[in-house]
């Protein structure tokens, strides 16, 4: 029991030790803490960005809770500096406190040491072992409407499916411990929980070869092909080069893709090009982090 209680005071003391953060947006100053090798704000975000919302538009629940976002507005809320987690964040996290965890699901037993010692309904609080303090802020379909403040707490993804549908995490009354992976429309208002950008030194970039990208962009290049001549039918005779840059995880997976150029003059087209590459799937990896390749997909008869 002496030992336990000596290891609780060093951890104690490691979250009291992490330096605030002030805003200098608003110069609201936030706790953090250091997990890992991550450093997260200890508090839901409470910048009041365009279009945000306090829960039932109450100014104290955005004291105690933060404000709550649509997706694309989470996206650019989080200060210079700090970032809205991807999936590849959340999965460090989660994966910290239990190895055991599979990247991009349900995570047992970690809600519960992230969730703060008070403010949860029916003694579903936690032990907030890491100095995380989630709480349970509730959301919003509309903008209008609000729910569940008190016993859900919901946090974005920058991570996208698709122009509709976004990832989250999810902590909950029901199934308390766990710590759950969503996906949600973009349109829905969640909490967000900023993470500091890693030092420029430390960013594992580009950590796939060329080989490794280029194989599997050839191996589905026929695919695209078939895209390509099936929109021919709709418009003869069109040509063109598409740039899309997009981010792969270390799990294989395409998360967040954008079209950097087009001269195609046909944004079905690329659009479509867009979604058939966000599906392509690469081998994962153990080493390393996300790779974000720029590629061009050149298109004539």
């Amino acid at each position: 029991m002496k030992k336990a209680l000596i290891l609780l005071a060093v951890l104690h003391a490691a979250v009291l030790s992490q330096t605030p953060f002030t805003d200098p947006r608003d110069n609201k100053t936030y706790k953090t803490t250091k997990i890992g090798s991550q450093v997260w704000m200890a508090e839901n975000l409470n910048y009041n960005a365009s279009g945000s919302k306090c829960y039932d538009n109450k100014e104290s629940n955005c004291q105690k809770y933060g404000r709550l976002y649509n997706w694309e507005t989470a996206n650019v809320a989080c200060p210079n500096g700090w970032h809205t987690p991807s999936n590849a964040d959340w999965n460090v996290l989660m994966k910290y406190i239990n190895p055991d965890c599979e990247d991009n699901s349900w995570c047992a037993g970690v809600g519960v040491k992230l969730k703060a010692a008070s403010g949860w309904g029916n003694d579903k609080n936690g032990t907030d072992d890491y100095g995380f303090s989630a709480l349970p802020g509730g959301l919003s379909n509309t903008g209008s409407s609000f729910s569940r403040i008190g016993d859900v707490g919901g946090w974005w993804s920058s991570s996208e499916e698709n122009d509709n549908i976004a990832y989250s995490r999810g902590m909950f009354l029901v199934s308390g411990e766990g710590v759950s992976y969503i996906k949600v429309d973009k349109k829905v208002f969640y909490s967000v929980r900023c993470v500091q950008n890693p030092p420029a030194n430390q960013l594992p970039e580009n950590t796939r070869s060329k080989i490794d990208i280029m194989t599997v962009v050839n191996q589905n290049a026929n695919e695209l092909k078939t895209i390509y001549k099936n929109y021919l039918k709709n418009k003869s005779g069109f040509a063109g080069k598409v740039i899309l840059k997009f981010t792969i995880t270390p799990s294989g997976d395409v998360t967040t893709i954008n079209i950097i150029s087009s001269t195609t003059n046909y944004p079905e087209f690329d659009n479509a090009i867009k979604d058939q590459v966000s599906k392509w799937k690469w081998q994962p990896i153990t080493d390393g982090g996300n790779t974000t390749p720029t590629i061009p997909f050149n298109f004539e008869e």
